[in-house]
């Protein structure tokens, strides 16, 4: 196959791009008014990012994919430290050592089918299915799952996105967390979804399913646990990829008609909620839950917008949340560890967003902010982004066919009679009382505020220590150097064979 850029346009394709675009648009109205710094630097950052992105959507191929997909981790990162504070340069050191390790890794995989298949394109993935050797068939598998695990924030390789949304600028963060943490998921789906390679292996929906179960518990954890109200939405971004996989790991039909649902949804109520934060920062400042409150009364619109983005993200009806998360309830419903599982992550969810809600809007404001002369006024600009996301989240769930019978069923080939009946409902009244039930519990134990607790699960100091061990390797290699060229080649020659022993 010659190599050159392939792309095609498809449902999934159309699905995403359509996302994007949305998003994207909202986004760049809403800069317009809230970045001041910099603008000759964000803007073209901005729109590569959002072109490669599309890109990445549209590729026919697994190398078409991996190189925009490369394209649009870099540009992100220069958007991530576009306040060029430390904090920012950190977060933004620690998005791109760990995001181009997983592009290692899915590199690999790609070389590895190419050399089995003699092709790059997605349609050929299906020969993996009949290939003999296992070991390599799973070599492939579980590093193009870690690389892209790594692209979407998946525990527990998700270190990287509690640092990067509170460094990054707001409308940074709802792209990152409403697309760009989405191409990881995209490249599964096209990997493993092709044709009946899922089928034919069902080993590795296991481990999908398994990671989105992790990822799903210790993201809102740590989300329950969090004030920084930023890190408290990227903690939620970790546990909704848990559904989505969950909804993937499942193997059947219904589980990924509402894995493809719940990453429209995602895009659309995570967006509006990191765009929200954003207004309440714009206007205050501040962004630690602490130091907030009383604010509904000061900014009505972000109060109403903000409320059907909590709502959205819960599962409450009629809003679009309710719509996925029944369709992955339906899909484990002969599942009874599975159902508890997404019962309780439900309940943690509306306890998170309790508390964020509750502490941001409610209550009376802070003897800091009411010193203030005026808390400034939210730009229009900046408005109509939060309106036009708060409608597109109202109709999804007032009118799910819209998207279910014109998009999801036609992609992937079958169409399902899906009705939220009296079990959904039920489930949904179980989850509000938890939910209420984990929020006053917390609040009354002093879990909600404080300093953060369950560091370990963040992985912070475990990638630290292992980060501390690659440098004294290097030290390590370089002392055997001695400037000599020849051993230096040497050296890198037994790394090499010893790799390739070990996955062949």
């Amino acid at each position: 196959m010659p190599l050159g850029i392939y792309l095609h346009f498809d449902g999934l394709s159309f699905i995403m791009v359509s996302l994007t675009g949305l998003l994207g648009t909202m986004v760049v109205l809403y800069s317009l008014k809230d970045i001041k710094d910099n603008r000759r630097t964000y803007y073209p950052l901005l729109i590569l990012a959002l072109l490669s992105m599309i890109l990445t959507f549209l590729s026919a191929d697994l190398l078409s994919f991996y190189i925009f997909l490369e394209i649009a981790t870099v540009t992100s990162y220069f958007l991530i430290i576009h306040e060029k504070t430390e904090i920012a340069f950190r977060a933004g050191m620690k998005y791109i050592i760990m995001t181009l390790a997983g592009a290692g890794m899915i590199l690999l995989s790609i070389f590895l089918v190419y050399h089995l298949t003699g092709s790059y394109k997605f349609s050929m993935l299906v020969k993996l299915h009949s290939l003999e050797d296992k070991h390599l068939l799973w070599t492939i598998y579980l590093l193009f799952l870690g690389g892209c695990a790594v692209k979407a924030g998946i525990a527990p390789l998700h270190s990287w996105l509690p640092e990067a949304h509170p460094a990054a600028p707001s409308p940074v963060s709802a792209l990152l967390s409403g697309i760009s943490i989405k191409m990881g998921i995209y490249g599964l789906l096209r990997f493993f979804y092709s044709g009946e390679l899922l089928l034919g292996a069902k080993s590795i929906s296991s481990i999908i399913l398994g990671l989105g179960v992790i990822s799903m518990l210790i993201g809102v954890l740590l989300a329950l646990l969090a004030t920084d109200t930023k890190r408290i939405l990227a903690f939620s971004s970790i546990s909704q990829m848990g559904y989505i996989l969950l909804g993937l790991g499942t193997g059947t039909t219904l589980g990924l008609a509402g894995g493809i649902y719940h990453i429209i949804n995602h895009s659309l109520f995570k967006g509006l909620l990191f765009l929200c934060i954003g207004a309440v920062l714009h206007s205050t400042g501040e962004r630690n839950l602490v130091n907030l409150g009383g604010l509904g009364k000061k900014m009505p619109l972000i109060a109403v917008t903000s409320l059907v983005a909590s709502f959205s993200i819960s599962g409450i009806p009629p809003f679009n949340g309710f719509i996925s998360k029944g369709l992955l309830l339906k899909s484990i419903s002969g599942v009874p560890w599975l159902n508890f599982v997404f019962t309780l992550t439900c309940a943690g969810t509306i306890a998170v967003f309790l508390k964020l809600y509750s502490h941001i809007f409610l209550g009376t404001l802070p003897e800091r902010l009411s010193r203030q002369v005026q808390i400034k006024k939210i730009p229009l600009l900046m408005l109509i982004p939060l309106l036009i996301l708060s409608l597109v989240c109202v109709l999804l769930g007032v009118l799910p066919g819209l998207v279910l019978g014109k998009l999801i069923f036609p992609t992937i080939g079958r169409e399902i009679h899906f009705f939220s009946g009296k079990e959904h409902y039920i489930n949904t009244i179980i989850t509000i009382i938890a939910g209420f039930l984990i929020y006053l519990l917390s609040a009354r134990t002093g879990l909600l505020f404080g300093k953060e607790r369950l560091q370990c699960l963040t992985l912070n100091k475990f990638y630290s220590r292992l980060a501390s061990v690659f440098v004294k390797t290097s030290t390590g290699i370089k002392m055997l150097d001695h400037q000599d060229l020849s051993t230096y080649l040497l050296w890198a020659l037994i790394f090499l064979v010893v790799l390739l022993v070990i996955i062949c």
